[in-house]
């Protein structure tokens, strides 16, 4: 049985027609010059490539699937699986069950301290590719600090506690 053969990021996006050799041969220079270690970023901020077309061809030389959060129903029960703190540390959403496994976006998903911290909580990680930014804005919505039944600003609590006769003078005046 052979094994895949791993494809390099700028030659699936040369094949593609997405840029050219002489596009990959500059931004290489560029990430070479600038200390930079990811070509992917070096081609999307020189406007060679968009973020998509990167995404696309990166889950295609890693053999990930990709997604696009804006197009998935994410299960609340299923980010509840992982601690909150291990959702902002690696940036990473949990978005369903398959199985024994947990379908996790993650803007890396060969983040093998990421996987492991999954595993030491006990979560059996299946990593697929989505964008940072996608994966923090959705992330939000289920880290955002919820208010307290019940909870009020200071000064109402204050006002709780003063004696009724200065109530009544404070609310007057």
């Amino acid at each position: 049985m052979s094994t895949p053969t791993r494809r390099n990021l700028g030659q699936i996006l040369v094949q593609k027609g997405v840029i050219s050799e002489t596009d990959l041969r500059a931004a290489i220079d560029v990430a070479k010059k600038s200390g930079a270690t990811r070509i992917d970023q070096v081609l999307v901020d020189q406007g060679l490539a968009s973020e998509d077309d990167v995404l696309d061809a990166r889950a295609e030389s890693l053999g990930a699937e990709r997604v696009k959060l804006r197009d998935v129903v994410i299960d609340p029960a299923v980010v509840k699986l992982v601690p909150p703190h291990l959702l902002t540390k690696h940036c990473i959403l949990p978005l369903r069950k398959e199985g024994s496994h947990v379908i996790i976006a993650m803007a890396d998903p060969t983040d093998i301290i990421a996987l492991d911290d999954l595993r030491m909580v006990g979560v059996m990680a299946k990593p697929v590719l989505a964008p940072r930014k996608e994966i923090e804005e959705r992330l939000a919505q289920f880290t955002a600090p919820t208010p307290q039944p019940g909870a009020r600003g200071a000064a109402a609590q204050v006002q709780d506690e003063m004696p009724l006769d200065r109530k009544s003078t404070r609310l007057n005046s």
